[in-house]
């Protein structure tokens, strides 16, 4: 038996041009992760006693490092004390791309883990995002290759050829009626950008990689301009609901909202239901730039994932961002990278350089990263709904302190590689914990020793009416012993008994993320009284749980149910 010096992973960015001309065998060397208070190294003596003579023992990981045939694999993952065995994988540096600007943007892109996302997904052409905004620079250097071409339409022959309610939509459309003094009214398919704010936007979302200027978020998508803000970056909740239903209907997954209002809508609102419920569209809005508790419409619909704005740093509240229970997820609000016509330089903000490319702050530009995300998605895996995308969005954000003001983050900062890795292994986000042992109904252990405590957990108390139930049903149905869960941890609480506190989530044969919240509601032990609308003890950790709370209402003291006049 021998140890083999580790090679520093950095040497990997040296040699990475080298890469694409080795060719790779197929390997037949394997990590074997070792059971919790299972020596490695007497697993390594049972395997150097069977024959396996290549076998280096990795302290750090409580693993062995084992070199065999392939088709050794199911025998290695027999032997006793093994938690797993996988082939040892390949991994290479993070993507950098080789846009001049990226340097700048990075300082935030790889706070919400970025990079490394991007060697899972960058996008693709069929995932296409609308710029619900002030029109997009269609002919930009960095965004003309991703523009949304409507192959059913003709350009400029003045008919709506493809009978969608809108005149040569090449590329989107506009629904300025009603601009105001010194603006144009400006209709069907002139989707230029008067001012430069939704070109901005579009190019962080999907910027190409072309080696100039920037790179977005989701650099393969395609943006489809959607204009409903006139000259002044002023518009009304007509032309933004026209715009958000034009959107869906013409095959958005993704709708970016930098824009809102202070003023309830329903015609906005019922928009925003239709192109998710009925074209299954996810729109994500930005909170405002108020600085103050209220979150601008349509962020403050329940319906849409509001963003709020963090600071560079990514750790506290950026001064400008409008807060309250209705946000979602943050993102960084502060020195964003975006893209601008060359004739806008100065017309909303000042270009970089004389370069049509700018730096700017507002919820207008943290939203867009969170487009990104979801487009990302999409890319990855097309069959998921607007629910499941907002789920995953929100449970794989990075948990942020509330500092002087609650309900600034909503579940925190954005992880793109998070919530990547859990859609690619179709999984919950969050950390895996097989549970162990249950102590009571709120708490439990993993096998790996960590104690945990559920968050939200408010069932009946022991004694109280439906309360031995309750009890009996978290260990039996949602604490299995076995059963693996998924856990979200919020750093902003803390337990005297020294358990952490998580909200766990497991999934469901009918593919539903579930967490105590879904399942309390569902099983029939959550009253009717704890489920309103603006109770978050129920749906706090996930969007499916409100849904359900909110519209099932299946508990056992509706009418009808045992306990309906008490116990």
């Amino acid at each position: 038996m021998h140890l083999r010096p580790l090679i520093l992973i950095a040497v990997l960015a040296a040699a990475a041009i080298f890469l694409t001309e080795i060719s790779v065998q197929p390997t037949s060397r394997f990590v074997l992760g070792i059971e919790p208070g299972v020596p490695a190294e007497s697993v390594a003596t049972e395997l150097d006693a069977a024959g396996y003579a290549d076998v280096e023992v990795i302290a750090d990981l409580n693993a062995l490092d084992v070199r065999a045939t392939s088709g050794d694999l199911d025998a290695l993952a027999a032997f006793d004390g093994v938690r797993y065995a996988e082939a040892v994988s390949r991994v290479v540096s993070a993507d950098q791309p080789n846009d001049p600007l990226y340097s700048t943007q990075s300082s935030y892109l790889q706070r919400v883990q970025a990079p490394a996302a991007w060697d899972i997904e960058k996008g693709k052409p069929t995932v296409i995002v609308a710029v619900v905004d002030t029109g997009v620079d269609v002919r930009h250097v960095d965004l003309q290759p991703n523009i949304w071409f409507n192959p059913r339409e003709i350009a400029n022959n003045g008919f709506d050829d493809d009978g969608n309610g809108c005149v040569d939509d090449v590329n989107g459309c506009a629904f300025i009626s009603d601009g105001a003094p010194g603006c144009q009214n400006i209709t069907n398919g002139f989707v230029n950008d008067d001012i430069g704010h939704g070109t901005f936007v579009a190019g962080i979302i999907a910027a190409v990689n072309n080696g100039q200027g920037m790179v977005g978020v989701a650099r393969g998508v395609k943006i489809m301009p959607v204009k409903v803000l006139d000259c002044y970056g002023s518009g009304d909740s007509v032309a933004a609901a026209r715009g958000i239903l034009y959107a869906a209907r013409n095959g958005a997954k993704v709708i970016n909202l930098s824009l809102g209002g202070l003023e309830q809508a329903q015609v906005m609102r019922d928009a925003v239901i239709e192109a998710m419920s009925r074209h299954g569209a996810i729109v994500i809005a930005a909170s405002g730039n108020g600085g103050g508790p209220g979150v601008a419409f349509p962020a403050a619909f329940p319906e849409s994932l509001a963003v709020g704005a963090a600071n560079p740093g990514a750790e506290a509240r950026a001064g400008f961002s409008s807060y309250g229970p209705e946000v979602d997820v943050v993102a960084v609000g502060e020195g964003v990278i975006g893209t601008i016509a060359a004739n806008k330089c100065n017309v909303f903000i000042p270009c970089l350089g004389g370069t049509p490319y700018a730096q700017g702050n507002g919820t207008s530009f943290s939203t867009p990263q969170v487009s990104g995300l979801a487009a990302l998605i999409y890319s990855l895996n097309p069959n998921l709904n607007a629910n499941q995308v907002t789920d995953i969005i929100r449970n794989s954000a990075t948990p942020l302190a509330p500092g002087n003001t609650p309900n600034w983050a909503g579940a925190g900062r954005i992880n793109m590689l998070s919530a990547l890795q859990a859609v690619r292994e179709n999984r919950p986000p969050g950390e895996a914990c097989v549970i162990a042992t249950v102590h009571d109904g709120e708490s439990f252990q993993c096998t790996s020793g960590r104690n945990i405590r559920m968050l939200q957990m408010d069932a009946p108390d022991l004694g109280q009416c439906g309360g031995t139930w309750a009890h009996d049903a978290l260990r039996l149905i949602f604490l299995t012993p076995g059963r693996t869960v998924f856990l979200r941890f919020d750093v902003t609480r803390g337990d005297a008994q020294g358990r952490t506190l998580a909200a766990p989530l497991w999934r469901g044969s009918d593919g539903v993320d579930y967490n105590i919240a879904v399942l309390m509601v569902y099983v029939g032990l959550a009253k009717a009284a704890d489920i309103g609308a603006n109770n978050t003890t129920f749906h706090e950790w996930s969007f499916a749980s409100q849904n359900w709370a909110q519209a099932a209402r299946w508990n056992m003291w509706a009418p009808g149910k045992p306990f309906t006049g008490g116990c």
